[in-house]
């Protein structure tokens, strides 16, 4: 079993009047509740808008729990190095931090943490939650 979530930045404007483009949180309706017998993991699969920023940057995430990220600990769901060809959202599963998911906060930093700001735009991304099992570990 998995689930399938997809966010953006302008989702839940009236709910939460201070979200942006790089920092938003969206409320699930209904809730996510992952069943706390197996281990969960989550990875961003795609990201659907196209973002104009410099440099290495990290898409972070509520629902994960912080790792290691060069010198920083952060909520990684993934990190973008624009010195790599590719995005390669497929090999980036990370373990779930919380079974019980009303809202999820993605929020977008450079390395070492600090949040990054956009003026304007809509920044979509899928995420992916999924059982580890012993063909994904």
């Amino acid at each position: 079993m998995s689930y399938h979530v997809d966010l953006r930045s302008t989702d839940d404007a009236l709910a939460f009047p201070s979200n942006t483009v790089t920092d938003f949180t969206v409320t699930l309706n209904p809730p996510l509740n992952l069943d706390t017998d197996y281990l969960w993991e989550v990875g961003m699969i795609d990201m659907y808008e196209n973002l104009n920023i410099a440099g290495a940057f990290v898409f972070n995430s509520d629902v994960v729990n912080h790792s290691r990220v060069g010198t920083s600990s952060l909520r990684s769901l993934i990190v973008y190095n624009p010195d790599d060809n590719f995005f390669d959202f497929t090999a980036s599963y990370v373990r779930v931090g919380k079974m019980n998911i009303a809202n999820i906060r993605i929020y977008i930093t450079d390395r070492q943490g600090k949040m990054l700001s956009l003026p304007t735009g809509v920044v979509r991304v899928h995420i992916h939650f999924r059982k580890v099992t012993p063909f994904n570990r």
